[in-house]
Formats: C-alpha cells, structure tokens, sequence
C-alpha cells in the first residue's frame, strides 16, 4: 500500500466513521466469483523489522515523560529566557508588505527550541510581558523558493511567559508516576515497554506488506457496482476529512498534484474486494459485541456523553464496519505467514531515498509539518485548561487527534518559518 493510501485510509479511520448496526456479516463477499483472482495469502515471508532499543533512545523516552509531567508558572517580574515558554503576536512583512499567511495571535513557543529561523527566538530572549520589539531576519537558502535569502521585518508583542519546572528524575519522581519504586526498575520498566510498541509496530508493518502483496499479485475484472459506489463515498469523505484537518480547499495540496480521485476510488475498492473475499473464504467477520466494543472505546476519546448519541452524531457504517473486518483480516495474515526478522538499521541502510522523486519528499515534509502543527495546537489547549496538570493535557490531546468530528470548529492561519507550519486556532462553534 503506498504511502498516500496509508495516509488517507488513516485520516478516514481518525475520523471514527460510524453508525447504524452491528457487526460486518451482511458486507462480507467472496468476489473471487465474478471480480477478482485472489493470490495466494497464506504461506508467504515477508521482512519484518526487528529494533533495538538504544540508550539514546531510552533517554529520550525518559525525557518525554519528564516534559509531559512539567508544570508550567506564568512569570510577570523577568524577561523571557531561554526554556521558557511564551504567548506573542507576531507579524512579518518585506518592504512595507505583509507576509501571506504572516501574522499570528497568542501562538506559543519554547524559547531555545529552534523552531523558527536563526535570530527569531533569540530576539524575544529578554522581552517582558507587554513589550513590543521591531527587528529584521534573513530567510536561508534555500527556503521555500519563494522567499529565499530574503530579508522581511517581524514585529513581536510578548503577552506571556511561562517559566518550565521539570520535575527531577529521581527515585520520588518515578514512584509518583508508575508502579516502579527506583529509576532503574523504572528504566527496565519503560525499555521493555518501548520494546513491545517497537515489536507491535513492527508486526503490524509486515502484514499491511503481506496485504499489499496480495493485492499487487491478484488480478480484476469488471467492478461490482454497489462497492464502488460505497468506496467512491467513502474516499469522497476521505478527502474532506483531509482537507478540514489541513485548513485548506484543494486536495492535490496534500496528496500531490498526481493524485487522481478515480483512480484511488479503484484502488478502495480493488483491496476492500481482496480484504472481504479472504474474510469470506476464512470464515472472519466482525461481531455486534465487536462492534460495540469498538464504539465505546472510540467514544472514550470524545466528549459525547454515550455510545448512542457518538453513534447518531457520525456517518459510513461501512467505512468503519470495513476498518474493523480489515484489522480482522491482517490479524489473520499475520497468524498464516512467516517473517524473516531483520535489523531495522540494516533494512533501511538497503532503502533506495535517492529514487524518491521531488513530490514524494514534499509529502512527506506536508505529513512532519501538519503533525507538528497539531503538537503546537496540543500545547495551546493544554496551557488554557491547566499548563500544570499533565493528565488532563494527555487526556485532550487524545480526544483532539481521535476525533474530530467532535472537536471545535477552528480556523487555522499558518506561516512556516523554518520549514514548518505553526499554527493559529480560533475556536468558531461546537460541532453538534
């Protein structure tokens, strides 16, 4: 499966597209008949990463937590300093004339983060609250191809500062958040955890491989006509999604200018033909009590009071009913094949990046810019709620990403000063 379908499949799944029955019994179809000849799907080998992990990698998951766990003082009686956090206003402007998309209200910042051009960060260093301060930053080479090497004029007004206390790693700290009593029990703890994600993941990976495999070595003819119309709504839904997660009208901004609707609405229904035929042939279907399992830890990550009113205030039963049956199906490829474990830092020392033409790199900039973007959002609504309590940040950033149906409706300006979009959020109305 490319990376574009990932990505889109992805965002309809975020979505949490549900409603009406049960379980997926009535979707499931032997296409083999009329549509498709289904390759082989049992029996095969395919790579499947095996990861290590690495001291550094521990350290940073120790400092993840500690970031996670830091609470956060406005301070009124110094000037910023590196580490802290500030709230400004901030617009950019060449000779007189403002930026496209170059102003923004109450966004924050990590002073000392680099998130923003040489000399942006380093200019607020020593603000105080309410203070307003003119200077002029050179753009690198290269840029965006529009405003490389340029010079532009920002004019910054610091409304905030918050000073970080990141609580000391220590045998009190880890008692405090786990059921571990030392850092070291805490560190075998974590490294264990963090093998298992890592093992998870990569198990996962491998079957979505063996799926595509399937997909790429059957063959089609013909196209049942109630399938393709069900994935041309599905896709179509798809996109906007998309393009309302993104802030933006056109969808070949995100996908590239290559994507071509039809032709995904085929590839949709080409792997869901293949997803329901092996369900069909292996007996695999998803139960109402899986179903309803499935809504109410959906709904968990909402701010709906039920599983009933989630249910009614959300659409496509099929997409969802799909997502669940497809997870179903990869279970069973990943119980019927075999692995052949390898090095992840071998496997990608094999990778061929050079052949990654000029849109595929773009993509997956738009995918790095648009995350950071949302981890920029997190924050803001962290800090509005209680910059101290790192449980209640935990718990809105996962409503936030989990479902966005549920969410605020928000307008969005961005501006990427260093190659990364940060964005401005005003919350309009509440979705219904």
């Amino acid at each position: 499966m490319n990376r574009k379908k990932i990505m889109l499949f992805t965002a309809v799944c975020s979505a949490a597209l549900l409603s009406g029955c049960g379980g997926s019994k009535g979707l499931v179809q032997d296409y083999s008949k009329d549509y498709v000849n289904l390759a082989q799907y049992t029996g095969l080998t395919v790579d499947r990463e095996v990861t290590e992990i690495t001291d550094e990698e521990l350290q940073y998951a120790i400092e993840s937590d500690l970031a996670m766990y830091a609470e956060y003082n406005e301070i009124s009686d110094r000037a910023a300093r590196d580490g802290d956090v500030v709230v400004i206003d901030f617009a950019g402007s060449i000779d007189g004339e403002e930026l496209e998309d170059g102003s923004m209200e109450d966004m924050e910042i990590e002073l000392g983060s680099d998130s923003f051009i040489d000399g942006f960060e380093d200019a607020i260093v020593g603000m105080k609250t309410g203070e307003t301060k003119t200077f002029d930053l050179t753009f690198p080479e290269p840029y965006d191809g529009v405003l490389d090497g340029q010079t532009a004029t920002f004019e910054v007004t610091l409304n905030e500062i918050y000073e970080v206390i990141t609580p000391e790693y220590n045998d009190e700290y880890v008692a405090s958040i786990s059921d571990c009593s030392t850092v070291e029990e805490y560190e075998e703890e974590l490294r264990a955890t963090l093998e298992e994600e890592y093992a998870a993941d990569a198990l996962d990976m491998a079957c979505e491989d063996i799926l595509t495999t399937v997909i790429d070595s059957s063959t089609f003819s013909g196209r049942p006509e109630e399938l393709y119309e069900s994935c041309r709504s599905a896709v179509e839904i798809e996109e906007q999604t998309a393009l309302e997660d993104y802030g933006i009208d056109d969808i070949h901004e995100i996908y590239g200018e290559d994507y071509d609707q039809d032709s995904y609405i085929l590839e949709t229904m080409y792997e869901r033909m293949v997803v329901y035929t092996i369900a069909a042939k292996e007996d695999i279907a998803v139960t109402d009590e899986e179903y309803q399992a499935a809504l109410e830890e959906d709904m968990m990550y909402t701010e709906y009071a039920s599983v009933e009113e989630y249910e009614e205030s959300i659409a496509d039963v099929t997409s969802y009913q799909y997502y669940l049956l497809r997870q179903k199906v990869l279970d069973f490829l990943g119980e019927n094949n075999h692995f052949n474990d390898v090095d992840a830092s071998l496997y990608y020392e094999d990778e061929d990046w050079e052949s990654l033409d000029e849109e595929d790199l773009e993509f997956a900039d738009e995918d790095v810019q648009y995350m950071e973007g949302a981890d920029d959002e997190a924050v803001e609504d962290a800090d509005s709620a209680d910059a101290g309590d790192a449980d209640d940040t935990n718990s809105a950033d996962t409503g936030n990403a989990d479902d966005t149906d549920s969410a605020d409706a928000e307008d969005t300006d961005m501006i990427s000063l260093d190659g990364a979009d940060y964005q401005e959020t005003e919350s309009d109305t509440e979705a219904s």
